[in-house]
């Protein structure tokens, strides 16, 4: 948040100083750049499924992507904005030319993000459609009759190859928590799951900060 201050220029005399040498940096009017901002940032793509057309009276109901309908213009997999994207599609940032910047690698796999608040033990939450406010969507459908949809986020972190790896920075300190699984015998799946959720707080802190 103070970063995006800094960036938009709109501090006063009021507010406290900004820490480290963002308080003796010149105020810009440039939009915030994510991309130019930090080397390591988050892809995000939602799964989308909806309920059966004949859910059963008063039964479970029963999810998939091939019942979605054509209004369902975010299709089974989506950008946040509903935009429809695959894992396979999903593209590196573009220079201003409109092309790959080629300057990218994935530093992780696609994952399921356990750390959204109202969700189900599987990450999903639920809605009457996919248009609905964020505070809409719950950790289960409201009924067991009636349609309805759900969604799950997935994230992937990618890296830019320009900049030097340092041992001490947050994408380190995420990598090393889940390779620590990975010599550790007879961990669970909880265990395992724990580890991805604290391994994407400690990159999501990072790239907030």
């Amino acid at each position: 948040r103070l970063e995006r201050e800094w960036w938009k220029g709109k501090r006063t005399q009021s507010e406290s100083p900004l820490p480290g040498d963002l308080s003796d940096s010149p105020v810009t009017n440039q939009p915030y750049d994510v991309v130019a901002i930090h080397i390591t940032i988050p892809a995000v793509l939602y799964e989308n499924q909806r309920s059966s057309s004949f859910p059963i009276l008063r039964g479970p109901h029963k999810f998939s992507s091939s019942t979605l309908l054509k209004s369902d213009l975010c299709g089974p997999w989506s950008l946040p904005d509903g935009k429809p994207m695959t894992k396979d599609q999903y593209p590196f940032p573009s220079s201003g030319s409109g092309k790959d910047s080629g300057g990218w690698v994935w530093i992780s796999t696609w994952e399921i993000d356990m750390s959204q608040a109202r969700i189900d033990a599987e990450g999903w939450q639920y809605a009457r459609s996919f248009d609905e406010p964020e505070e809409m969507w719950t950790e289960a459908p409201s009924g067991t009759t009636g349609r309805y949809v759900r969604r799950r986020r997935w994230i992937r972190i990618m890296k830019r190859l320009d900049e030097p790896t340092d041992e001490n920075d947050y994408v380190a300190k995420a990598k090393a928590v889940i390779d620590k699984g990975k010599t550790e015998n007879g961990s669970s799946a909880s265990d395992e799951l724990e580890r991805f959720t604290e391994a994407i707080e400690i990159l999501k802190e990072g790239i907030e900060s």
